[in-house]
């Protein structure tokens, strides 16, 4: 029991703990946009194209304006993956 009680109160502050998301950015030129996606092409390779996937805030934001083919973007995704959370 004592050792239950030990081992639950070591793991707690680390199961409450939350890592904050890291970020990385693509800069490259708008190839199509959607209602949900985006492919940006790079800038520095030109045979790489990626699609991003909208957070629902994203996407909210871009039903207003959203980016015109070729016209140069930078994607703020989150790191091992393709969510985008940010178009500048």
């Amino acid at each position: 029991m004592v050792c239950i009680l030990a081992l639950f109160v070591f793991l707690c502050p680390l199961a409450l703990s939350k890592e904050k998301v890291k970020h990385d950015k693509f800069h490259g030129l708008v190839v199509k946009t959607g209602p949900k996606a985006i492919s940006v092409k790079s800038e520095d390779n030109i045979y790489l194209i990626r699609t991003f996937n909208y957070t629902p805030e994203l996407e909210e934001k871009l039903k207003k304006k959203s980016p015109q083919p070729g016209k140069k973007v930078t994607v703020t995704y989150v790191r091992g993956s393709d969510l985008a959370t940010k178009i500048k």
